[in-house]
């Protein structure tokens, strides 16, 4: 359960309001302030806290430098990109690889290139012209992708940032 007075959370959850004043309804929407509260939530459940410490560190580093862009007046799209690279990248991986979080739609793209592979190979070496060249494996593989894009959703494991 998230320890909402946590000094971690107190923090964080500062750093965001302070941010959100400063900007207008445009540049709230690149940084998608409600995918980063889930993701801080999350994070500051898990346990052991002392794993935890890079990460939580990390997303206050990324408040801070979005803070220092909008100060110096260069908060644009690429300076966001490079601010969200530098400070989330370790973030967002440790959540997808360790936690099943997903950015955008790469749960369902990531299943249809498997299935497009393996119709590849199948074409290559000649297995497909029994089923007409049609490529079978990626709509099957499309398919359970759209499917596990939806469970993660409702799970609420698909991040915008």
């Amino acid at each position: 359960m998230t320890q909402k007075g946590s000094q971690f959370w107190k923090e964080f959850d500062h750093n965001l309001k302070s941010l959100e004043k400063k900007l207008d309804q445009t540049e709230i929407a690149q940084i998608n302030p409600n995918d980063l509260r889930r993701v801080a939530r999350y994070i500051d459940q898990l346990k052991p806290l002392s794993k935890m410490k890079g990460h939580k560190a990390d997303l206050i580093e990324y408040l801070k430098r979005l803070q220092n862009l909008k100060e110096q007046e260069k908060f644009n799209k690429t300076n966001i990109t490079l601010a969200k690279q530098r400070s989330l990248e370790n973030v967002l991986s440790f959540l997808n690889g360790s936690h099943n979080f997903y950015t955008g739609n790469f749960a369902i793209h990531s299943e249809a290139i498997i299935g497009l592979a393996v119709d590849i190979v199948l074409s290559l070496i000649g297995v497909a012209q029994y089923y007409f060249y049609v490529p079978i494996f990626m709509l099957i593989m499309l398919f359970l992708g759209i499917r596990k894009h939806h469970k993660l959703k409702k799970e609420g494991k698909i991040l915008d940032l």
